[in-house]
């Protein structure tokens, strides 16, 4: 069964012909006849009376859970269903790459292109976070996913795996309760990191996230929390659960080089670069902690507007992209630096 929203219950199987409803054809002329002999069934008055049959009856007979329909209209009206296309507080974050060898690379969304002494620290820190999400482990090379049992070797196979086919990943997980810790790695240094489920408030959440963000300042171009589908795999997710003003993730995507100056969005956390920083409207209602490196912790005062709903409350949205002014990345800026690629 697939549920389409509170008000609405589908069923994936198609309509059988006794279930379509079909038209009424003009009575036939009294006194015409046929040659041919007609089928007829007559139904008892038993019979007939299933037509008759309410909505209750229909639910105690088993055709359809009436209660339980109820059920899953309370739970996604309250956001408590799991329809699997569930939004989690998510870290995207962008790590410092070579610019002259994405540059030279005519495939440039299947390189990685971050130096290999970083990779093995980002793998590193990447390995040690995610593992602590649980006992059950399942890595990712490329489209494969496969299961390991010693937590050692994963910084290993994501960073061969990074470096050779552009993507990795992993999640960590308990198999006794569905709660766990993802991550992604795709190329051109993108990254995600996801705390899925679990009883964690979103202020622990969102601390998990922060400590992954600032653990490597000196090799970030900016980092942020952000709603992302569950699991998701890249930045090209950047919207599908928020928009953007102004622009989309292809817009991010294929300009990769002005993330080190420009931010595509306002964060209730963000860790950004001096030059972000620089154009700043004005950030007197933020909290900014110097993280060394000329990188920046840049928080918002209150996070509960910003997290303690699956998405942000839209006025201080608002009130952050104004703060934030000519930092934001857009259409006009991609226009005046275009890629060297080009």
């Amino acid at each position: 069964m697939q549920i389409y929203g509170p008000y609405r219950v589908s069923s994936t199987q198609p309509n059988s012909p006794a279930q379509r409803a079909q038209p009424q054809k003009p009575a036939e002329t009294a006194g015409k006849t046929t040659a041919a002999p007609t089928d007829q069934l007559d139904l008892s008055s038993g019979a007939s009376g299933v037509n008759r049959l309410n909505a209750t009856q229909i639910a105690g007979s088993g055709e359809i859970r009436i209660d339980r329909v109820a059920d899953i209209r309370r739970q996604i009206a309250d956001g408590s269903y799991d329809t699997g296309l569930s939004c989690e507080p998510t870290a995207f974050v962008a790590w410092s790459f070579d610019l002259a060898a994405m540059t030279a690379n005519p495939y440039r969304e299947s390189s990685w292109d971050v130096p290999p002494e970083a990779t093995t620290r980002i793998c590193d820190l990447l390995a040690d976070w995610v593992l602590t999400g649980g006992p059950e482990i399942i890595l990712r090379r490329s489209t494969f996913k496969f299961a390991v049992a010693d937590g050692s070797t994963a910084s290993g196979i994501l960073a061969g795996a990074i470096e050779s086919d552009a993507m990795a990943g992993a999640i960590c997980y308990h198999d006794s309760e569905p709660r766990g810790r993802a991550i992604a790695m795709i190329a051109g240094g993108e990254t995600l990191l996801q705390v899925v489920r679990g009883p964690e408030s979103w202020h622990k959440r969102t601390s998990l996230l922060r400590e992954a963000m600032t653990a490597l300042p000196g090799l970030l171009d900016q980092a942020f929390v952000r709603p992302a589908l569950r699991t998701a795999v890249g930045w090209n997710s950047l919207d599908n659960a928020l928009a953007l003003s102004g622009i989309t993730e292809a817009d991010v995507r294929y300009n990769k080089h002005l993330l080190d100056r420009w931010v595509p969005d306002a964060h209730g956390i963000q860790v950004l670069r001096d030059a972000h920083l620089t154009k700043a409207s004005d950030l007197t209602d933020w909290n900014v902690t110097d993280l060394g490196h000329g990188r920046h912790l840049v928080e918002a005062t209150d996070l509960a507007p910003w997290y303690q709903e699956p998405f942000p409350d839209p006025d201080t949205l608002t009130k952050a992209r104004q703060d934030f002014g000519p930092m934001l990345l857009t259409k006009a800026v991609i226009a005046e630096h275009p890629p060297p690629w080009r």
